[in-house]
């Protein structure tokens, strides 16, 4: 499968554009022919970070055929999710299941409990003829840190633990608590100021108000490094969490972070080109044009999210499409 699309740079911006791709990650569990169902808690069931891990599937790994399905229910444990495991999660014939459970067992299991639990739900995962992967929880983002655990404390017990645990039972493990916690924890004090942007904006815009001087000059103070919410609640993240979510997994788990790579210069002459095809480049009074067809495509992004690449370069890191 093949995706065309044109494009016209002038010289000097093509210039500009040498992003250097990086080695392929490990390989990634989804395989050609999977159903792959996401066992999880009410975070699973917002369909947002599951749905961006889906798109960014359809859309590296074209030449394969493969399915997910959502089974998240809000409040679910690991007990609670064995308990429905033979309808909502085996009634799907998966090949794969992810468990992406913590959330609501940090307050009724000690992390060996947790550990133990998770072992008879893998082994149920199994039976079914399924093959297990293992998520963390995502942090709550109320602003802890590493350095200050505060209420992620239980967490970080269970993604240490789950770690081990998925080494001993040879399953892949992404995890999602220890990538995001700092990032987030390190930018809670802006989170107020992104969600109160577009008021500001709307009054700098004003033109008899008096003191907008002092707003404008307040808005290009932080342009270049602009404040981003996670949005949603501290539990429940909104589509920018989401988004790096669905990222922290996808890299944990060694999704291929190259798209395509192609080279053209000056005089109209295409030069090594790697996951795509390059044709019909033309040099004429400064502007470069050719046709690029790639054979994937990179990172579909929801709208209303870019913000948030810039405070975790992973989202771009998994979409190295270079010229």
């Amino acid at each position: 499968m093949h995706y065309p699309r044109k494009a016209t740079l002038c010289l000097a911006l093509a210039a500009l554009l040498g992003l250097a791709a990086s080695a392929p990650a490990a390989e990634f569990p989804l395989k050609d022919g999977d159903t792959w169902v996401f066992a999880g808690d009410s975070i699973t069931a917002q369909k947002l970070h599951t749905n961006y891990f889906e798109a960014f599937c359809y859309a590296r790994y074209p030449q394969m055929t493969f399915h997910f399905r959502n089974s998240g229910i809000g409040g679910d444990t690991i007990p609670k999710v064995m308990a429905r495991f033979d309808y909502d999660v085996a009634a799907w014939r998966p090949t794969v299941v992810s468990v992406e459970l913590g959330m609501n067992d940090q307050g009724g299991f000690t992390t060996e409990k947790y550990i133990d639990n998770m072992g008879k739900l893998a082994e149920m995962i199994r039976t079914a003829r399924a093959r297990p992967v293992l998520f963390t929880a995502s942090p709550i983002n109320n602003g802890d840190t590493t350095q200050k655990l505060g209420g992620n404390a239980r967490l970080d017990q269970y993604a240490r633990a789950l770690k081990e645990f998925s080494a001993k039972e040879k399953a892949p493990y992404a995890d999602q608590f220890h990538a995001l916690i700092d990032v987030w924890g390190k930018n809670k004090p802006r989170e107020p100021l992104a969600n109160n942007l577009q008021a500001v904006k709307a009054l700098a815009a004003m033109k008899d108000l008096e003191g907008t001087e002092h707003l404008k000059a307040f808005l290009e103070l932080h342009a270049k490094n602009p404040p981003v919410s996670m949005q949603g609640d501290a539990v429940h993240p909104g589509a920018n969490g989401q988004l790096m979510m669905a990222a922290a997994l996808l890299e944990g788990l060694g999704a291929e972070g190259f798209v395509s790579s192609a080279t053209v210069d000056a005089s109209g002459k295409a030069g090594d080109s790697k996951g795509c095809k390059v044709e019909n480049v033309k040099a004429d009074k400064g502007t470069l044009t050719f046709e690029r067809t790639d054979e994937c495509l990179p990172f579909p992004i929801p709208e209303g999210s870019h913000a948030v690449m810039s405070l975790y370069p992973t989202i771009l890191e998994l979409s190295q499409y270079t010229l």
